[in-house]
Parts: structure tokens; sequence; C-alpha cells
């Protein structure tokens, strides 16, 4: 990029690289082929919190979840024979009615912070 970086906040040392959507699922399709993995696969080891490698927790910091979504507008590399298109819309539909009932069961971030490092709450 040109210029000084305040028109994006981005300091000029940091190249931005800007993809459309059929690059993106391009260069989404080669990150997983090159870590051995398919996005179920990733997702579960990010669900886990125990990646295969180092490359693979970057590709899911990279990519993540897709978020709420037609499961029409979400690329074939998505999917798998074990989560499909229909396994996607239940879980969206599943969590959707937990959000609606309050969230039911989930820890406050105080609560998060006392199992992790004690009464204290900080590490």
């Amino acid at each position: 990029m040109e210029g000084d970086g305040r028109e994006t906040g981005v300091p000029d040392d940091i190249e931005v690289i800007v993809l459309d959507h059929a690059q993106y699922n391009q260069a989404v399709k080669a990150s997983l082929r090159d870590v051995g993995l398919t996005y179920p696969q990733l997702r579960a080891q990010a669900r886990k919190g125990r990646f295969s490698s180092l490359r693979a927790r970057k590709l899911w910091l990279a990519i993540g979840e897709p978020g709420s979504a037609d499961p029409g507008d979400i690329p074939d590399w998505f999917f798998d024979d074990e989560f499909t298109p229909e396994v996607f819309a239940a879980e969206q539909e599943r969590y959707q009615t937990w959000v609606a009932a309050g969230r039911p069961g989930a820890m406050t971030s105080a609560e998060v912070r006392r199992r992790l490092f004690g009464e204290g709450g900080k590490p």
C-alpha cells in the first residue's frame, strides 16, 4: 500500500492483500491442503483447543467460523461427508435457540477466570 498509513490505519511496513471471494476460497482450500486437514477437522481441533500444528492454529485464526450464514452461501471446503449443510443449519438453529433462552449454562467471564486462575481470577 502506498501512503503514510493514515487512510487505513495500517502502518506502511505492513502489506495488505485484498482478495475477492473466489481468490479467498482458493487460498483457504490450498491452506487446508497444506496443513493436511479438512475444514471440519480443523474446526474440531479448534473446539478442543488442541491443534495438530502451529500452522493449523494460525489457519484457524485466519479463517475461523463463517458465523451466521445461509449454508447455500458457504463454499464447498467448509463441508465434508459428516459435516453437511444440513448439520450446519441444525447447529446454527440450536445456537440461536440457546442465545434466545438467555444462554443457559454459559459461564460468565468472571467464572472462567476463577476456574482458570483460582479465586483471585488473575494469572
